[in-house]
């Protein structure tokens, strides 16, 4: 893959994008943009360069010759060359701004970090993933990155996890009253969801089967002989009978709804699904039932700390996110998911477990 050099879009003084009182460069733009194309890219040798996308083209081309496809029209190489281009834009500048995002959240949430702790930071995860020196230097000529671009992504991963940890110490100690809160909070937790006792048969193909076997129950018969005598009964019963029915234990959702809404001992039917018709009654039901404190106590206890770690982790993201997002002016042509001006939200949130970190 050829490196990323002036041609890519230039920006007004070299500066891409402003977060707050951070920027981010060009440069560092350029070297992410060809290292992403370098990982995610289907073995092209041309970045694709806008307008004219010419290198991108020739190397499609190529590449249709070589696999002895039917060369498309050029019209259509540029447009998959302009998507390409877009894509590999979209990945690399909001990488880089979601970095300057987790450094200014720690700094305003006072986590300092020296160049020592980056050092340290680095020095580990080049050697995990690095065991000598010349491994990583072809590393680095191979992706176009610069051991300044890793120590930038090591200062980020050291911070985001500084930040996780600050947000876990003040959701603060899980008493037992807390726990019993929540309990009392979340009916139904570590309870029985309610469970139906169901008779059930397949009538028929037609309303008119289905109708009948409406009748024939009506006027006395039973599911258990009813199913003995009809073809093609449910999987789920034995004798017309499914004891304990749950939500979605059927492979019919109209029959599940019905089922679920339906009222204890009454006849309903024929009700039309994708295999038939079908007749039913909802003859016990079993409410849902939520076990006492002193039972599920020490299974909250277990659980509770990682959901909540959990919730206040996603609100904070949420948070930071939205903040940030509104101090971050991308220049000209650089308009990104993650850019302020952008029209259309971030495809997916950012995430402190990743946020941005070049792998």
């Amino acid at each position: 893959m050829q490196a990323a050099s002036a041609r890519l879009p230039r920006a007004p003084g070299g500066i891409v994008a402003r977060v707050g009182s951070y920027t981010v460069g060009q440069g560092a733009y350029d070297r992410l943009f060809a290292a992403e194309a370098e990982r995610v890219e289907t073995p092209i040798s041309a970045l694709p360069i806008p307008p004219r996308y010419s290198g991108c083209i020739s190397a499609l081309t190529v590449l249709a010759d070589r696999l002895g496809l039917p060369v498309p029209a050029r019209a259509l190489l540029w447009a998959k060359c302009q998507q390409r281009y877009e894509v590999l834009r979209e990945r690399a500048l909001n990488r880089l701004l979601a970095g300057e995002w987790v450094i200014g959240a720690a700094a305003e949430l006072g986590i300092p970090v020296d160049s020592g702790q980056v050092q340290q930071a680095f020095d580990k995860s080049t050697r995990e993933r690095f065991p000598t020196e010349a491994q990583l230097g072809l590393y680095l000529k191979h992706t176009g990155l610069t051991r300044s671009d890793l120590v930038f992504w090591s200062k980020v991963k050291l911070l985001a996890g500084l930040v996780r940890e600050r947000i876990a110490r003040q959701v603060g100690p899980l008493s037992r009253d807390r726990v019993k809160a929540y309990y009392e909070s979340h009916p139904g937790i570590e309870g029985t969801p309610e469970k139906r006792d169901v008779m059930v048969v397949r009538a028929g193909p037609s309303v008119k089967a289905g109708l009948n076997v409406r009748r024939e129950i009506a006027a006395g018969r039973s599911f258990a002989s009813l199913a003995k005598a009809l073809p093609r009964q449910p999987a789920e019963t034995r004798d017309g009978f499914h004891p304990g029915y749950e939500n979605h234990a059927f492979r019919q959702p109209r029959l599940n709804r019905a089922i679920l809404s339906a009222r204890p001992h009454v006849l309903y039917g024929p009700i039309k699904t994708e295999y038939g018709y079908y007749v039913f009654d909802v003859i016990r039901v079993h409410p849902r039932r939520q076990r006492p404190f002193r039972e599920v106590e020490a299974n909250i206890m277990q659980k509770l700390p990682g959901q909540i770690h959990q919730q206040a982790l996603t609100a904070f993201e949420t948070s930071w996110a939205a903040k940030w997002k509104a101090r971050s002016a991308c220049a000209n042509g650089f308009d990104v998911s993650l850019c302020e001006q952008a029209s259309e939200p971030p495809k997916a949130q950012v995430s402190l477990e990743a946020p941005g970190a070049f792998e």
